[in-house]
């Protein structure tokens, strides 16, 4: 089982921390695969959706409403994609990808 303090220490959750909700944590993502990507990740260290209070779920919801709306205005996307993979860490956690047309252009960095 993986730490926990190391999978937000992975994804540098408090350097990069966007916004504390009472469940989830909002932070950019470390690595920009597109520009704007962000990780919602859980604040306690649940592991299996079952175990999350129904209450979190509610809030996701809400966040997910955020990154629309918020990504929407400094991106322009075209679609945007929240994937719960977990192929490598035990935590709960969401990438969110906006995809956009062409290429952003942020702090003289291309991204595509």
């Amino acid at each position: 089982m993986q730490d926990f303090n190391l999978f937000k220490q992975n994804f540098q959750v408090e350097l990069l921390l966007i916004k504390e909700y009472s469940h989830w944590n909002l932070s950019l993502r470390p690595h920009q695969v597109t520009f704007g990507a962000l990780i919602i990740s859980v604040r306690k260290p649940f592991q299996t959706h079952i175990d999350l209070p129904k209450e979190a779920f509610q809030e996701l919801g809400d966040i997910f409403c955020d990154c629309e709306s918020v990504l929407k205005t400094i991106t322009n996307y075209s679609h945007i994609n929240f994937l719960s993979l977990r192929m490598v860490d035990d935590f709960i956690h969401f990438h969110v990808f906006p995809r956009y047309e062409g290429v952003k252009k942020f702090d003289k960095v291309d991204f595509l």
